[in-house]
């Protein structure tokens, strides 16, 4: 609340001031060998991890083994960051091409990953934000790890772990009101209003203005007074 008050009259006005700060993280894949893995946390200890650790098969190969493995989740309703962690021991197979090492996860709820990149053959690991804004539409308790099976010479590949990290939703709109109280009340002066967010507006004694919705940020009014009436303070 600002509050202007004159000599012969008092003027309040009422405000929001509306701050926002962005936070902006990269969706970029991290891949590393066997002395990255060990210099680095391990991504699937952390809390919002859903732990796999499943090897995933080609659809198309004959071998034995799963090409999709259903785990339980505790995820709530709401947007997420979303991790997926693969995993293959390449530095064990110097010599061996292993493409389309790709796996994506579906919740019990509806939602779906996009698939995470193919595991580089040069590394064991691949640590890869596949979707910067999940929108999870209700609470979810199992998760399915399915290997994505396209392209041609599709190889297995260990899926570690998917995490969803939970995004904070954007600060709400808001709204700006200035209110006139004059002293003595009910005084039939006009008095001018300048904002920051719009055109100038006039008030009288008990008279309020409404911004509308604004965007967070940080707003001003300043006040033109008639002839005959002085500021003595302003409030916010």
């Amino acid at each position: 609340m600002i509050r202007h008050k004159d000599r012969q009259l008092s003027s309040i006005v009422a405000g929001l001031a509306l701050v926002l700060t962005a936070v902006v993280s990269s969706g970029s894949p991290i891949v590393g060998g066997r002395s990255a893995q060990a210099a680095t946390a391990d991504p699937c200890t952390g809390p919002y991890a859903v732990l796999i650790e499943t090897e995933l098969r080609n659809p198309a190969a004959t071998s034995v083994g799963v090409t999709q493995v259903t785990v339980p989740a505790s995820i709530a309703a709401g947007t997420y960051r979303v991790t997926l962690v693969s995993y293959d021991e390449h530095s064990n197979k110097p010599v061996q091409s292993q493409p389309q090492e790709q796996w994506f996860v579906i919740l019990d709820s509806g939602y779906r990953s996009p698939p995470i990149d193919d595991l580089p053959d040069t590394h064991d690991t691949l640590v890869q934000v596949v979707d910067d804004a999940a929108e999870v539409t209700a609470a979810s308790t199992e998760l399915t790890a399915i290997h994505l099976g396209e392209g041609t010479s599709v190889n297995s590949i260990v899926a570690r772990c998917a995490i969803f990290e939970p995004i904070q939703p954007p600060e709400p709109d808001g709204e700006i009101v200035v209110r006139k109280v004059t002293d003595p009340a009910g005084a039939p002066d006009t008095f001018t209003f300048t904002p920051s967010w719009g055109a100038p507006f006039t008030l009288t004694d008990g008279q309020t203005h409404t911004s509308g919705l604004l965007t967070a940020g940080t707003y001003s009014v300043t006040e033109t007074l008639p002839d005959g009436w002085t500021l003595t303070s302003a409030v916010c």
